[in-house]
């Protein structure tokens, strides 16, 4: 690709399209490409999540297979082998067959305290198989972040500080990152039944909170082209 730029503009009309079919009134697209920035773009943080544990792997505090119970004595499902043998792994690839409980936690009072999120997880039947296919949950993340915690004393915020944020140096990242009076803050709506636009408050996860592993971190497109630029160094380097 010798002109990224040229070649992002060309894909214009599919991503506007994209755009129509979501309902959202705009998109931020970019590439990393050679060593270079073009232009911003948007995606999920439970990568952030993800890579903060597998540093802990590398620093051999945790590890990806060996059972959450290692770690969380305490985790329970209603499905035997999910309380046994769920990993890591499974719990960051949505592979335990247990379904979310997304409504509970996601606004910006949540309903989820972080002491029920292993009961909570314990009390949800399970759609599939474990390991069978992917299947949505967020606690598991939440429940990741907890075993996280347990193995190094420290809490999640200042894990995601020291092992992600500052090595990156990424300016504008962090959980419930302060954006009072920025001009330039992406906002998220939804539409009411009077088919008008409403402001959707985004979740606040208070300091500390597990949950802030799933939807509690702020950050700019500046940052996530740094971050992902030394996830595909590590995927070509490891």
């Amino acid at each position: 690709m010798k002109n990224p730029v040229e070649a992002l503009t060309r894909l214009g009309p599919i991503i506007n399209q994209i755009a129509s079919i979501s309902g959202i009134p705009g998109v931020s697209v970019g590439v990393f490409h050679e060593g270079e920035y073009h232009l911003p773009y948007r995606v999920s943080f439970q990568a952030f999540t993800a890579f903060t544990c597998g540093v802990l792997v590398h620093e051999g505090l945790l590890d990806w297979q060996s059972p959450i119970r290692s770690f969380l004595p305490e985790f329970r499902s209603r499905v035997s082998e999910v309380q046994e043998l769920a990993s890591l792994v499974d719990l960051l690839s949505h592979r335990t067959g247990v379904p979310g409980g997304e409504s509970l936690y996601f606004h910006a009072q949540p309903i989820l305290n972080d002491s029920d999120i292993i009961s909570t997880f314990a009390e949800l039947p399970p759609l599939h198989p474990f390991r069978s296919q992917w299947l949505y949950n967020n606690l598991g993340y939440g429940i990741a972040a907890m075993a996280m915690s347990r193995q190094t004393g420290k809490q999640y915020e200042e894990l995601l500080e020291t092992r992600l944020i500052r090595p990156l140096k990424l300016n504008r990242t962090g959980v419930n990152y302060d954006t009072h009076g920025m001009k330039d803050v992406a906002k998220t709506y939804m539409i009411a039944d009077e088919k008008e636009p409403v402001e959707n408050s985004r979740p606040f996860f208070s300091a500390g909170s597990p949950m802030a592993a799933v939807g509690g971190i702020t950050s700019s497109v500046d940052d996530l082209l740094v971050f992902y630029r030394e996830v595909v160094h590590e995927l070509l380097h490891q």
